[in-house]
Parts: structure tokens; C-alpha cells; sequence
């Protein structure tokens, strides 16, 4: 199996926090079902899928990208995941290998025109 196959699946089963302490309970409740349904797995390797593709873009160039092609994820689905696989430890402290990580090179997004952070796929 390929290596990044291997962490995208590991990365994938781990249990990275997604809703914090302090959220409403909804926030708890929507996060579980996200899971279980396997739809923020299925998020997260689309997410890498489009920065293996497309890299030094903002969650937004990201997400508009993905929208202008028919896809359904937009800057926040991109914002959400690109975290959840740059993660280097789960909510239990157990050591993850991060999938992507941001660029230093902080640049204008192409859309927004503000100071973002830029994404890169190891």
C-alpha cells in the first residue's frame, strides 16, 4: 500500500477532536454524525486530494476551485479539514502523521485579497 495511503487512513481512524468542551451539545451531537457516517473521512481525503493538486492555495482558492469544478465543499469544509489532516496528535495525546501543513509563505488570497495561510500536501 502506498505510504500516503497508509497515513491518509490512519489519520482518517484517528480520533481528532472536531467539537470542543465548551460547544453546545448540537455542536457534539452533529460531530458524532459527521463521523459515523462517514462523511468527514470522506471530506478529509478529498480535501488532500484537491491540495495534492492544487498546492500553495488558501482554504478559499481551495474551496472555490472545488465549487467551480461541481464539487460540493466550499472554504469551510476546506477550513475544517485541512486542520483535521495537518493534525499531529489526537484528542488522547497519540502521535499522528500530519498529511499537509501550511506554507510559510503567507501570500493575498487570489480572492479575498487578504493575508492567508497557503497549503501544501507532504
Amino acid at each position: 500500500m502506498n505510504t500516503a495511503v497508509q497515513q491518509l487512513d490512519f489519520a482518517l481512524q484517528a480520533d481528532t477532536p472536531i467539537a470542543r468542551r465548551a460547544d453546545p451539545i448540537t455542536s457534539t451531537l452533529a460531530a458524532t454524525e459527521i463521523t459515523a457516517s462517514g462523511k468527514r473521512g470522506a471530506q478529509q481525503c478529498a480535501v488532500y486530494s484537491w491540495v495534492r493538486q492544487y498546492p500553495g492555495h488558501t482554504a478559499l482558492e481551495l474551496g472555490d476551485k472545488c465549487l467551480a469544478h461541481g464539487g460540493s465543499m466550499d472554504r469551510y469544509v476546506f477550513g475544517r479539514r485541512l486542520s483535521e489532516i495537518a493534525a499531529d496528535h489526537d484528542k488522547h495525546g497519540h502521535t499522528l502523521t500530519p498529511l499537509v501543513y501550511p506554507g510559510i509563505d503567507k501570500r493575498r488570497c487570489s480572492i479575498s485579497k487578504k493575508l492567508a495561510l497557503t497549503w501544501y500536501a507532504y
